[in-house]
């Protein structure tokens, strides 16, 4: 079992975003990983009509560090 996949970055969210911030701590409450997008989306985006909010930057894995920062034992997918 897993939450996910948060597809932040398709949204034009930022995964450290605080509106995330109660899925990130439900799943730790649980136990269960997080999977969250990462990494480039579909071609041409945000030129499609699929994802017109997409931003490759918030597909930074990096902007991960201050959520696990916030919760140590957050695992990720």
């Amino acid at each position: 079992m897993a939450l996910g996949e948060i597809g932040a970055p398709y949204e034009g969210i930022n995964p450290n975003d605080p509106k995330l911030e109660p899925y990130f701590a439900l799943a730790e409450e649980l136990d269960i990983p997080v999977a969250i997008h990462t990494g480039l989306g579909p071609p041409g985006s945000p030129y499609q009509s699929c994802c017109p909010n997409f931003r490759t930057t918030l597909g930074n894995p990096q902007l991960l560090e201050p959520l696990l920062v916030r919760h140590p034992k957050r695992r990720l997918t």
